[in-house]
């Protein structure tokens, strides 16, 4: 159990450093393919 727990800490420690942020709403994009998809839509 306590590994599973470490295990659960690591993979949000990875998944947090992944967050993109668009400067322009600040909507949070956890996959980078979703952020590169969102910042297309702003410049139109």
């Amino acid at each position: 159990a306590q590994l599973d727990a470490h295990l659960k800490v690591q993979n949000e420690k990875c998944s947090a450093e992944e967050v993109k942020k668009c400067k322009l709403c600040n909507k949070q994009f956890t996959p980078r393919a979703l952020y590169r998809l969102h910042i297309r839509e702003h410049y139109r």
